[in-house]
């Protein structure tokens, strides 16, 4: 095989490797000195500490050393080529011992000067001692604890404000210190600063220097106030995470903005969110904003082209009022405050409310609803009566989800034939009108082993805590 050939083998196969976890790339060394050089020559750079200490296990000193030899010697094998590095991925989490920063200053000038493209940093330092802790709460998962000290982040060496041939960077857990000379990403396309200190001069002025920037993340971050974003033309995706109420004002220009979620963690107060500029917007997301009915009016008027609004925890919102032609997909989640929703989206494709309250509706959603309540006290006559009228609305209930901690009391209520409920002659009543129940399926929560249920009641004291589904005929 003569050299071009060659060489269209060697692209496939890195090809190949690219699709590759690091740890399968680096086994294929072994296999042959084709296939060692191969390795040597490859773009790619996948560097996780937790590759050689596992992520459970004890911080050990000697494997961090190896951890840190091994980057070095793989990267100045590299370089040595002369070719340029795809991406540059580098995940430690005891970065600062033994002179380790001057390392990562090092290998980032060395992934600059070979013209990379992708550079992706995570420098979280866990298990020390801190000043500041980030509880980070999901909606789906316990909440965790990722511990910093702002006195020991890792400050970014100059040399990565030179790297012209950039296109994605990811910095995570480290310092960003406005440089010296000019700011140049004249082809980067995403930026994503994660648990980063910067200031907002250096946040405006990144946005500034990067004419092609598409995607933006700002994942709770220190050191801004006002975080603003103007003249951002290429701007389609932007992602913003904070955390109680560092951030206090939000001024969006990006007139091609289509994407835009904004969450706030433990927020106690109010803020002023400016996003009349984003005529574009077609999804936003808005979680635990402590928005005032008239101010979340005023934002959601400014987008006229918007068709996907998801709501959760912004528990200043009392009266929801707004109509809309083009929205296709609603959701309120866990609204608390909310009592009034008043709409009118006659082209609504998807609607879905869950909380532990039953609104006051006028809806026109012509859709299949997805309906949950989760109520931690006693569901008396008037609780029922409020879900009647709030159902409704709708003749389309694709799920209803009651969620109740209690026990007796619901059986004694369920029983009761004397109840109010069924003055209607046209629609059923759910309670009284039914026919036959049985269990459809059961899944516990965690790692609970599965529990052998059939259509019997019996069992039903003895399975572990999850979710029972219940097939209703009436």
């Amino acid at each position: 095989m003569n050299i071009i050939g060659l060489k269209i083998m060697d692209f496939i196969i890195h090809h190949i490797m690219s699709h590759l976890p690091a740890k399968k790339v680096a086994q294929t060394s072994i296999l042959s000195k084709r296939w060692s050089s191969l390795w040597t020559s490859f773009p790619i750079f996948d560097f996780d500490q937790t590759y050689f200490q596992g992520l459970h296990e004890v911080w050990d000193k000697e494997r961090f050393y190896t951890f840190m030899n091994f980057v070095d010697a793989s990267l100045l094998r590299f370089c040595k080529l002369r070719f340029s590095v795809q991406k540059f991925r580098l995940s430690i989490g005891h970065p600062g011992i033994d002179g380790s920063y001057s390392l990562i200053d090092n290998w980032i000038g060395l992934v600059v000067e070979n013209e990379v493209k992708t550079l992706d940093l995570n420098l979280i330092k866990h298990k020390a001692s801190m000043l500041n802790s980030i509880f980070l709460d999901s909606l789906d998962s316990p909440p965790q604890t990722i511990e910093l000290d702002l006195y020991v982040l890792y400050t970014l060496p100059q040399t990565i404000f030179s790297a012209k041939s950039l296109t994605t960077l990811k910095l995570c857990g480290c310092k960003l210190d406005h440089p010296s000379g000019t700011i140049s990403f004249p082809f980067l396309k995403e930026l994503s600063l994660d648990k980063v200190f910067v200031n907002e001069q250096m946040v405006q002025e990144l946005i500034r220097e990067c004419p092609l920037l598409e995607n933006l993340v700002f994942r709770y971050c220190w050191g801004v106030k006002r975080f603003c974003v103007s003249n951002a033309l290429k701007l389609k995706v932007m992602e913003i995470f904070t955390y109680y109420d560092e951030v206090e004002c939000f001024k969006i220009a990006a007139p091609s903005l289509e994407e835009c979620t904004l969450w706030f963690e433990k927020r106690m107060r109010s803020c002023v969110i400016d996003m009349t500029k984003c005529p574009s917007l077609n999804y936003f997301n808005l979680v635990g904003a402590n928005l005032t009915d008239q101010q979340f009016h005023n934002i959601v008027s400014k987008f006229p082209l918007l068709e996907n609004l998801y709501l959760c925890l912004c528990n200043f919102l009392t009266n929801v009022t707004f109509s809309s032609n083009r929205l296709k997909k609603l959701e309120f989640d866990n609204c608390y405050g909310l009592k009034v929703i008043d709409i009118d989206t006659p082209n609504l494709v998807s609607f879905s409310y869950h909380s532990d309250q039953i609104p006051i509706s006028s809806i026109n959603a012509p859709c299949p609803w997805e309906v949950g309540f989760d109520s931690g006290r006693p569901l008396d006559t008037r609780w029922h009566l409020n879900l009647k009228d709030f159902l409704g609305t709708s003749k389309q209930i694709k799920d209803l989800c009651i969620y109740v901690k209690s026990r007796e009391w619901l059986y004694d209520e369920l029983r009761k034939r004397d109840a109010k409920c069924c003055s209607s002659h046209s629609i059923k009543c759910w309670r009284h009108d039914l026919k036959d129940c049985k269990i459809d399926g059961f899944t516990p929560y965690g790692d609970a082993d599965n529990a052998d249920i059939d259509d019997s009641m019996i069992k039903l004291p003895k399975i572990p805590s999850g979710v029972l589904k219940f097939h209703l005929v009436w």
